[in-house]
């Protein structure tokens, strides 16, 4: 099994950073949440925060390491723990958005077109499913 690589002083800066953004972000989302009519999609801008850190994740590079290899080592592992680490849901509900966001990023869903792009396919059960239709 291959070992994670140490994780220097700069790197665990930029990790810190990204949670604390991303948990700024789901503390938002839970506000939202609470207001009349934000019931069911009150997760939404928290899961665009989530792709939109994985994707940044994926671009930056930290004394000479990318930071998602610091983080895991697939799509949804990686996805799921920036959820376990920003967010308070249990374990079932951050491994179906892992799931649907994982199925996102494969597909190559831009953040801003995520919430038109989970109403087509069925809302977050469906799109978390491990073989969706990830193009329509």
């Amino acid at each position: 099994m291959k070992k994670r690589p140490k994780i220097t002083a700069a790197q665990e800066r930029a990790l810190n950073e990204m949670y604390d953004r991303l948990e700024g972000a789901f503390q938002k989302a839970l506000a939202r949440g609470q207001k009349p009519g934000h019931a069911r999609n009150w997760m939404m801008p928290y899961c665009e925060q989530v792709l939109r850190g994985y994707n940044e994740a994926r671009r930056c590079v930290v004394d000479g390491v990318r930071l998602t290899s610091l983080i895991g080592r697939t799509k949804r592992s990686i996805l799921g723990e920036l959820l376990r680490r920003t967010c308070n849901r249990d374990v079932k509900t951050r491994s179906r958005w892992a799931a649907m966001l994982a199925n996102a990023a494969r597909a190559k869903i831009n953040r801003a077109d995520l919430a038109q792009w989970l109403a087509k396919g069925g809302g977050i059960a469906g799109r978390s499913q491990s073989r969706p239709n990830v193009t329509s």
